[in-house]
């Protein structure tokens, strides 16, 4: 419930001056995997990228699979697949989508 508190709730604007330092920091988190993603493709991991574009997309996908595996698994009667199962998914489809060679 920590990640909801976090990353899901809207920041009044009475206390968003508090959250300035905790954005700093994801921002910085956010250009550490832009210049990660940009190494790989130098190196020839990654064969299409936009460094950019690509952290953002991967930021999004990753927080969307966490809210999703903390507030909604197992709920609603569906058939989920296991935690781990959907983690490698999104990994795997992340890295294709960057274009991964080994």
């Amino acid at each position: 419930h920590q990640y909801r508190l976090v990353f899901s709730n809207p920041v009044p604007e009475q206390v968003a001056e508090e959250f300035r330092e905790v954005n700093t920091l994801g921002l910085q988190a956010l250009e550490h995997l832009a210049r990660s993603i940009e190494r790989c493709r130098q190196a020839g991991v990654f064969t299409q990228t936009d460094p950019s574009l690509d952290a953002y997309v991967i930021w999004m996908i990753l927080h969307g699979v966490t809210s999703v595996i903390i507030t909604d698994h197992g709920r609603h009667g569906m058939p989920w697949p296991s935690q781990e199962a959907i983690i490698d998914r999104a990994l795997e489809m992340v890295l294709r989508g960057c274009g991964f060679s080994r």
